[in-house]
C-alpha cells in the first residue's frame, strides 16, 4: 500500500498540487500531511479517487489492482449510429487471437514452456482479453 499512496503523492505534486488543492477543496497543508502519512492523518477513499480523476494519472490505481490480483480496462464510448468502431474492435479481438495463438503455438512446439515463453504468452493473452473486454463493453452499451 505504501506503493500506491507514493503513486499518489506523485500525481499530486505533478500536477501541481497547489492547484490540486484548490480544485478539490482541500488545505494544501491537510493533503501534503495525507500523503506523508503522518500521525492523525489518513488519505481517505474520496481524496483517492479526486487525486486519480482530477490528474488523470492512474498509477496508483493500477497498483492497487495488481495488489489486490486485478486489473482494469478503458472502456470505449459506444454510438449507436456508427458501427466503424464494431468493425475496428472485431478486427482487434481476431489479431489479438492470432497474435496469442502464435505465439503459444512457439511456445509448446518443443513440448514444455519455458518462464520467457510463459511471460510472452502472458503478455498476448493480456492483449486478447482486453480486446474482448472492449468489445463486451461497447457492445453492453448499445443494449441500453
Amino acid at each position: 500500500m505504501d506503493q500506491v499512496v507514493n503513486l499518489l503523492d506523485e500525481a499530486a505534486k505533478a500536477y501541481p498540487i497547489k492547484a490540486l488543492c484548490d480544485e478539490i477543496g482541500k488545505a494544501e497543508s491537510t493533503l501534503r500531511n495525507e500523503l506523508k502519512e503522518l500521525p492523525g492523518y489518513k488519505l481517505g477513499l474520496r481524496t483517492s479517487a479526486a487525486i486519480l480523476r482530477k490528474t488523470g494519472d492512474l498509477r496508483a490505481l493500477d497498483r492497487l489492482e495488481h495488489l489486490l490480483g486485478r486489473v482494469a480496462f478503458v472502456l470505449p464510448r459506444a454510438d449507436k449510429t456508427a458501427m466503424a468502431p464494431v468493425v475496428e474492435m472485431a478486427g482487434d479481438l481476431a489479431r489479438e487471437f492470432g497474435e496469442h495463438m502464435q505465439e503459444l503455438g512457439s511456445a509448446i512446439i518443443d513440448g514444455r514452456i519455458t518462464r520467457d515463453e510463459a511471460r510472452a504468452c502472458l503478455k498476448e493473452l493480456f492483449d486478447l482479453i482486453a480486446a474482448c473486454v472492449k468489445l463486451q463493453a461497447y457492445l453492453l452499451e448499445l443494449v441500453k
